[in-house]
């Protein structure tokens, strides 16, 4: 019997993302992840963007990569982008347009409507301006696929509030992070010697991490008004880029000299290691003022079972379960923070082995890199069973 499948060619997805930087975020490793399992699924997996400290990665991972200036935001290279992405789509015969960031989007979503060929988009973020036309108007290119993805329960809930939208183009796929990496077993004794060096820690007192570039909405002063509020029986770390916001750092540095924090608090630029990171302390807080999309460090933090703090809303809500697997707490409140580091810090032994435990299944059964792929590629397979509609 013949097989058909033996000479049959590849199907061609293209991800278009503005770069492949580490600092980026989740966009990117969202893509390296869907693009690696597109190819180990058998799929001719593309990127396009402008490059980045992530591009060896990818190529490793035996992906194309396909440099575009997409991080050049202006209408001159939006256009000459639309015309390089119809050539590619042309020559490779691409079949799923995937678009992860608004200003590429657009230059995918003229392409992709010229070819005729299927056109989909990730929601990353909530996008600021959805009260400006001009705003709204630029960040609803991200509507136009034919499925959207959110990342969150709380990203597809704000694409529903704020577009008029059917809920059958909706899908929520929660990002997914890598729990081979994320587990706290395989974290060596060296691993967390070397840190406890780098950061010159003592174990007279409860350690918190604070993860998160330094930028305002993040919470920062939020975090340090409440450790004024406590004793001396604690010390913190944050570690985050200031991405060249000097005046926000130097401002928190006055803050940590005013309230006296200087011999409980220290601050670094990055951390190499996060995975031993979460394991040397004792627990983590997100004191985002803003929503945040999802809430990455917090299900690290869970995945490595460390307890966490996060503010009761965004994707938070959805990703603690509180009083189960850490602690939410309303947003820009320094009180019921500071109230909720001194029930952490008082937690009797058991009862924080039963949260990290529980911590540890609620992210396995939810946010693995494996189901997140899993359903991306879902996806695209109905979307390639679906026809084409422009």
């Amino acid at each position: 019997m013949t097989n058909n499948n033996i000479n049959r060619k590849p199907v061609s997805i293209l991800q278009v993302i503005p770069s492949l930087e580490k600092r980026g975020g989740g966009a990117e490793r969202g893509a390296l992840d869907v693009g690696e399992a597109l190819h180990q699924s058998g799929f001719n997996s593309m990127i396009s963007s402008a490059g980045g400290d992530l591009l060896p990665e990818l190529q490793r991972k035996k992906m194309i990569h396909i440099e575009m200036p997409f991080t050049r935001k202006n209408p001159l290279t939006l256009y000459f982008n639309t015309w390089r992405l119809i050539h590619l789509i042309k020559k490779n015969d691409i079949k799923i347009l995937h678009a992860r960031s608004r200003f590429p989007a657009w230059s995918a979503f003229f392409a992709a409507r010229k070819c005729k060929i299927h056109f989909l988009t990730t929601f990353h973020g909530t996008y600021s301006g959805s009260n400006n036309f001009l705003k709204k108007k630029y960040n609803s290119v991200m509507t136009k696929g034919q499925y959207i993805i959110g990342i969150s329960k709380f990203i597809s809930n704000h694409i529903r509030k704020n577009y008029d939208l059917s809920n059958q183009k909706i899908v929520t796929i929660n990002r997914g992070i890598d729990l081979n990496k994320f587990d706290r077993k395989k974290i060596s004794h060296d691993r967390l010697s070397d840190l406890t060096q780098k950061w010159l820690l003592g174990f007279d007192r409860p350690t918190i991490l604070f993860p998160g570039r330094l930028t305002r909405w993040k919470g920062h002063i939020t975090f340090l008004k409440a450790l004024r509020l406590m004793n001396r029986s604690v010390q913190a770390i944050i570690v985050g880029s200031d991405q060249g916001r000097t005046s926000y750092l130097n401002q928190l540095l006055s803050l940590v000299k005013n309230y006296d924090l200087t011999e409980r608090v220290k601050f670094f630029q990055h951390c190499d290691d996060m995975p031993a990171a979460y394991s040397l302390v004792d627990f983590v807080v997100s004191a985002s003022t803003d929503p945040e999309a999802f809430g990455r460090v917090i299900v690290e933090a869970q995945a490595m079972g460390t307890p966490v703090i996060a503010t009761n809303h965004g994707a938070a809500v959805d990703n603690v379960l509180h009083g189960k697997t850490g602690i939410l707490t309303p947003p820009g409140d320094e009180k019921a923070l500071a109230s909720a580091i001194q029930s952490m810090i008082n937690m009797s032994t058991d009862k924080r082995k039963m949260m990290s435990n529980r911590g540890v299944s609620f992210v396995q059964e939810r946010f693995s890199k494996e189901k997140m792929c899993e359903k991306t590629l879902w996806v695209y397979n109905k979307m390639l069973s679906e026809e084409v509609v422009w």
